[in-house]
């Protein structure tokens, strides 16, 4: 038994690793980074515009969740499973223009998961007076529920119908 799962495990992270290799570089994790931040401005401008005067529209705050796929977020181990399949299947990832924007973008689920975790601390995030409330929240920001992960593969399915 021990042996078919080594097998389905190595088989995984082998399509895992093809599938990502893009962004373990960093001219490919920028170019992730900037297209979540044309997402969030396309999906709430006013939280892009507050993201961009604490001076984190670059999107580097949310770099781990991106590079982890969300693992250290995950209250459970369970969620970290859950998270980590829905956003490495197959159906995750497609190439879609940006409404408005005329270039054609790799967007993949795990973008739209980090613009819904954005939106769904919308509030708190518009509190925030600088740069460092947004690093000290990230820190601490733990997903225990469906919830964003929804709302994400939401947004994700209304791009793909689009394109």
């Amino acid at each position: 038994s021990s042996g078919i799962n080594a097998e389905y495990g190595y088989w995984g992270f082998s399509n895992y690793i093809l599938r990502n290799r893009l962004f373990f570089n960093s001219t490919g994790l920028m170019a992730k980074l900037n297209g979540i931040a044309e997402l969030t401005n396309v999906h709430d401008s006013e939280l892009y515009n507050k993201l961009k005067q604490l001076d984190c529209s670059n999107m580097l705050f949310c770099q781990r969740w991106i590079l982890l796929g969300f693992k250290r977020e995950s209250k459970t181990f369970d969620m970290a499973v859950r998270i980590f399949t829905m956003i490495n299947s197959l159906e995750a990832t497609h190439y879609i223009e940006l409404k408005g924007l005329g270039k054609c973008e790799l967007l993949s689920l795990d973008m739209f998961l980090v613009v819904a975790i954005l939106i769904s601390a919308r509030s708190t995030l518009l509190s925030f007076s600088d740069q460092t409330d947004v690093y000290q929240w990230t820190g601490k920001l733990k997903l225990s529920d469906m919830s964003a992960i929804c709302h994400a593969r939401q947004m994700y399915q209304e791009w793909a119908k689009q394109y």
